[in-house]
């Protein structure tokens, strides 16, 4: 009689908890896998896009839960002058939304944001486009 060790074992790691980890042997381990980070998932308007005036708002968007309270955004035009916003929003758990007190019109804009991820690290980042 042929002992199926390897494919019991597999079996057994398959049906535990999905935040159980196995090693190659298909045994379980007792260390988890780390959560992945944060990390910035999208904008729109997307980085060096073209898009038409006027943009009455901006997002930008994340892969996980971000702590709008430790968030904030910041858009310049070309000569590096402030653009008027209103309060950052949330919108769910992981997307900014900042509205301009008037909607952007032809130029070219540059955007900061930055926040804390669920990881608890800061994340910052910047990205520009062009409103025609």
């Amino acid at each position: 009689m042929k002992r199926h060790k390897p494919l019991l074992a597999a079996l057994l790691c398959l049906s535990m908890s999905a935040l159980a980890s196995c090693s190659p042997a298909g045994t379980p381990s007792s260390s988890t896998p780390p959560a992945s980070a944060t990390a910035l998932s999208g904008t729109d308007p997307a980085p060096n896009a073209t898009v038409t005036a006027p943009v009455p708002m901006i997002h930008v968007m994340f892969n996980s839960k971000i702590d709008p309270q430790a968030s904030g955004v910041e858009i310049t035009t070309a000569d590096g002058s402030k653009v008027d916003v209103s309060e950052i929003m949330p919108l769910g758990d992981t997307m900014l939304m900042a509205t301009p007190k008037t909607p952007l019109p032809a130029g070219q804009y540059t955007v900061k944001w930055h926040t804390v991820g669920a990881d608890s690290k800061p994340l910052e980042g910047e990205f520009a486009f062009t409103v025609q």
